[in-house]
């Protein structure tokens, strides 16, 4: 549990401007997986430029360069003790470090170990945050190309262990706020002496930031046209582009679900709403059969096109052959002894097949799918299945690595994260509306959106009252109304050329289906011939067919009997909840109608021990009198003398068990022995040679629940009330079920045998 706890604890934060910053140690934990991440897809990118470099024998060239002049700059050091913040970029460095980019990241680079989460536990994250080289691959897996790697002070390849200087780690910081800025990131507490520190609350804050937005980038409509499919009816283009990327990602989860049409929830946070797992596994199930869907029309357009060869004769002694899928092969001739066309075809037939079996295999989330992880009570291994099932069918494009707790607990910024991560695995394509199918609705939303961006810069720009300004507003002004719908018709006229070209080809393959119908048109007389003899073999197998029937309906007649008698019997015996399940089949019927017989059977047993018991003790009873009449009634019934361990080895008991037992007239609470024995509660003083102390009858009897210090509960009959102390609330529940079932055991057996 303390564990536990410590996972769920908050990294509090306070900013300049007084308010607190909050992040969780699983979002750290998240963020430690998403730096290693990308910092291993940088070092494959380098990797990549230093193989090219050994391939073309300049790499020790390349690094014998730096060899050199780390030698040089260690003198230049040696020089400058005495102002240790004098800057690198005075120095005249390599031009070939500087465009190379941080190519000794392959070499000081060492994954982040994912352990000690807290705060206090592990600072070689913040440590190696310090140099903001590792910000620096951030905002460019961001944005491709947005750093600059001339402004970054990076670490020598010739010695990749040599740390940049503190002075240098502040450059490079200010730098990263520079660009994070572009980004969209907000800088308001994060300061670059903070990141340099290696201050976890400024450091973590722009962390967040940049994952957020590099998962979150694509959901603007700006970035993504198609995302105009999730605009509202009666909402403008103006209030649509204000919404949030969390927003935009919830309309599209919602769309997404409604698409589906298997799931009527609607998702309204990133926590409460995604615990469960029903809305992960039915927005991966829409997500997959939209992917699906467009797969099977490419697979349909494919198979249409066949690569045919056709051969027509040039004189009477060579052929020309031309391929209709290559126009630009050069005709060749080949001798020929006859004077008649002779065509060949080849078939894509096969590869259609591989490209089916492709296909089938790629739709890897079916309902049954969805079924068995529902199914599965521990949310944490069912949390822990959708996520494996995600990565398995290429839904997490940005790698983003979180735990099933995560999702159980309902860490809104995880889960964010990873349905932000589905999103970017996407095609935009298959988000469609009425909109964005009519071009003339988008050419009017086109300009709109443009208008609005233009408005939208204005009002973040102060200096856009300058002339120069105004001028180049004015000018994206006038080509947010360029006719649209005239460049459409170009593209259409263009299409239609193309369309033509295929219409000749299609001209060329006819003639070859002509010569195919033939060869069908015999292959047809022989199959007719097969037709008619298969046509007696059926005209057989109907009259068969037609007697099982007859006999099939027979036997339905009876079952349809047989079931109404036992749903007769199962009214009679009180089962009518149980026949109004709408999912009822026969066999349930007669499983219930078994068990009931069965139930029955032993409850006719007890009532005859319970009747023959009666006479004996009324046959008895009316030779009693006395005050001790009820004692000895019960001494005749069990036996004499009463004790406690005669009544559990020969009467087995329904419960034994100690509890305190409030008196009667002192209200003190004593501590007893019970044993529960049919419609008999006796107590005694303790559970081996312990002396009886009195019993009580229970028929009929009423239980009373009473909240004190610990667990109380009374029977009430005709004539006493019995108050009992229990250790547990459990416990006190046993006892009440077990005592108020004695109870009533003979009154509806009796009732049930009436019946």
């Amino acid at each position: 549990m303390s564990q536990q706890r410590r996972g769920r604890s908050i990294i509090k934060t306070t900013n300049p401007f007084g308010s607190i910053q909050t992040i969780t140690r699983q979002e750290k934990r998240c963020f430690v997986r998403y730096i290693n991440t990308v910092m291993a897809q940088v070092q494959d990118h380098y990797q990549q430029i230093k193989n090219k470099m050994i391939e073309e024998n300049t790499w020790q060239q390349f690094l014998s360069s730096f060899e050199g002049s780390s030698s040089q700059n260690q003198g230049e050091s040696s020089s400058n003790n005495n102002n240790p913040l004098v800057s690198p970029r005075g120095r005249k460095r390599q031009t070939t470090f500087l465009n190379v980019g941080d190519i000794a990241v392959l070499d000081y680079w060492k994954p982040l170990e994912v352990v000690g989460v807290d705060l206090d536990q592990n600072l070689d994250l913040y440590e190696r945050l310090k140099d903001g080289l590792i910000f620096c691959h951030m905002l460019n897996k961001i944005r491709p190309d947005v750093i600059e790697w001339t402004k970054v002070n990076k670490r020598s390849p010739a010695n990749p262990n040599d740390e940049v200087s503190k002075f240098q780690q502040l450059e490079n910081q200010n730098y990263v706020l520079d660009v994070a800025e572009t980004v969209g990131c907000s800088l308001i507490g994060v300061g670059s002496e903070d990141l340099v520190d290696g201050k976890p609350g400024p450091s973590l804050a722009l962390l967040w930031q940049l994952i957020r937005i590099d998962v979150t980038k694509r959901l603007h409509v700006t970035s993504t046209l198609k995302l105009i499919a999730l605009k509202e009816d009666n909402e403008s283009v103006k209030d649509f582009m204000k919404n949030t990327p969390n927003q935009m990602l919830l309309r599209y989860v919602n769309y997404q679900l409604k698409r589906g049409g298997k799931c009527v929830r609607v998702v309204n946070n990133f926590s409460e709403d995604w615990k469960d797992g029903e809305v992960f596994c039915y927005l991966i199930k829409s997500i997959v059969d939209d992917n699906f869907k467009k797969q099977q029309l490419e697979l349909a357009e494919n198979e249409d096109e066949l690569v045919v060869e056709v051969t027509t004769p040039r004189n009477n002694n060579t052929t020309t052959t031309t391929t209709s899928s290559s126009p630009n092969v050069t005709p060749t001739t080949s001798d020929s002894t006859e004077n008649s066309p002779v065509e060949k075809v080849t078939s894509s037939n096969e590869d259609s097949n591989e490209t089916n079996k492709k296909v089938e295999e790629q739709v890897a989330f079916t309902e049954e799918d969805i079924k068995s992880i529902m199914s599965t009570e521990d949310l944490t291994e069912r949390a822990k299945k959708i996520i494996d099932k995600i990565n398995e069918l290429g839904l997490n494009s940005k790698l983003v690595q979180i735990e099933p707790e995560d999702i159980v607990t309902g860490v809104s910024t995880l889960v964010m994260t990873i349905v932000g991560s589905i999103f970017s695995s996407t095609d935009p394509s298959n988000l469609t509306s009425e909109t964005t199918e009519d071009p003339e609705k988008m050419t009017v939303l086109r300009k709109e959106i443009l208008d609005n961006i233009i408005e939208m810069a204005a009002e973040d720009l102060p200096e856009i009252k300058s002339p120069e300004m105004k001028v180049l507003v004015d000018t994206i002004k006038d080509l947010s109304h360029i006719d649209f719908k005239d460049i459409e018709q170009k593209l259409g006229r263009k299409r239609l050329q193309k369309m033509k070209g295929e219409n000749r080809k299609l001209k060329k393959q006819s003639y070859l289906h002509f010569l195919q119908n033939e060869q069908i048109k015999k292959r047809n007389e022989e199959l007719e011939k097969l037709v008619l003899e298969q046509k007696q073999r059926i005209e057989e197998l109907e009259k068969k067919n037609s007697e099982k029937e007859e006999k099939n309906v027979t036997l339905q007649k009876e079952v349809n009997e047989l079931n109404e008698s036992r749903k007769q019997d199962l009214l009679l015996l009180g089962e009518q909840d149980f026949l109004n399940s709408t999912s009822l089949t026969a066999e349930d019927i007669r499983k219930k109608t078994s068990a009931k017989i069965e139930e029955l059977v032993k409850r006719v047993a007890v009532l005859k021990e319970n009747l023959v018991q009666t006479k004996k003790d009324l046959n008895y009873g009316m030779t009693l009198a006395g005050d001790n009449a009820e004692q000895k009634l019960a001494e005749h019934r069990f036996g004499n003398p009463l004790t406690a361990e005669m009544l559990i080895e020969k009467h087995k008991p329904t419960k034994v068990g100690l509890m305190e037992k409030k008196g009667r007239l002192k209200k003190s609470y004593k501590r007893r022995f019970f044993v529960l024995v049919n419609n008999y509660l006796f107590y005694f003083t303790k559970e081996k040679k312990g002396e009886l102390k009195g019993f009580l009858r229970i028929e009929d009897c009423e239980i009373d629940r009473i909240e004190e210090e610990k667990p109380v509960f009374s029977i009430k009959t005709l004539g006493r009330v019995l108050v009992c102390k229990c250790e547990s609330a459990d416990d006190r529940e046993d006892w009440v079920h077990k005592i108020y079932d004695n109870s009533r055991l003979l009154f509806e057996d009796s009732e049930l045998i009436g019946k």
